[in-house]
């Protein structure tokens, strides 16, 4: 094995230190991913300015010439398509929605089809929802367990007659 020293001098790249290390990490990779040779560098200083770089080219081993194809991850095939979801939630939503209506509560779920199919039977006993899908996503935003009831109001009841004569007599001063 042997080593080769090179030296560069750098004279207008003072203003530019990080563009230049970028430029040398991206040759650096590239000359040991494609050629027989290990390269590492170092960039010396004078104060805050690199005056010189330190090439160290070291060669490989004659069996690691090329780097092998990477091998696709098994995480890649085991994660579920979009399509696949959707047919899922297609099949729990009887309610025709759109395409981007279901990624929208795919999206809020973070792709979990229970929780998705949990609050779908909140809203079923929810007495009215006007935006089944605004619902849904709220449902799952804030956690819902339970159908949300709305407050009921009462109405005042008043005694018009004595309101009247409460009136009528504050206008004769």
């Amino acid at each position: 094995m042997f080593s080769l020293l090179f030296f560069a001098i750098i004279t207008h790249w003072e203003e530019n230190e990080k563009i230049l290390d970028n430029l040398l990490d991206i040759a650096v990779r590239d000359v040991n991913e494609y050629s027989e040779f290990k390269c590492t560098y170092e960039c010396r200083k004078t104060g805050r300015t690199i005056t010189e770089i330190l090439f160290l080219l070291e060669e490989k081993e004659k069996q690691q010439t090329r780097p092998e194809k990477k091998q696709e991850k098994p995480e890649q095939k085991t994660k579920p398509d979009l399509d696949d979801l959707i047919d899922q939630i297609r099949e729990i939503i009887k309610e025709p929605l759109k395409t981007k209506e279901y990624k929208a509560i795919l999206q809020a779920a973070g792709n979990n089809i229970e929780l998705i199919k949990q609050k779908y039977q909140i809203a079923q006993n929810q007495r009215k929802i006007d935006n089944l899908v605004g619902w849904l996503i709220t449902a799952i935003q804030e956690e819902y367990t339970e159908p949300v009831e709305k407050k009921k109001v009462s109405s005042r009841k008043y005694d018009y007659e004595d309101l009247e004569k409460q009136l009528l007599n504050k206008g004769d001063c």
